[in-house]
């Protein structure tokens, strides 16, 4: 079974995957009420954000 993907969380919580990543990293514009839909999918299909993804997307190198 593979990992569960932003868009995956996305479908589960109802909201869109740039709500996710928002929510994931911390940004404003998301109210409380938002962000912790996102954060009980993310609990229940076992999704976790990756570091190296993340890096790759803002051209940061790992260390």
């Amino acid at each position: 079974m593979s990992e569960p993907t932003i868009y995956e969380v996305a479908k589960e919580a109802g909201v869109s995957a740039a709500t996710v990543s928002r929510a994931i990293n911390g940004r404003d514009r998301i109210s409380e009420t938002t962000r912790q839909k996102v954060f009980d999918a993310c609990a229940k299909l076992g999704f976790s954000a990756s570091k190296t993804a993340s890096m790759l997307r803002t051209e940061r190198q790992i260390v």
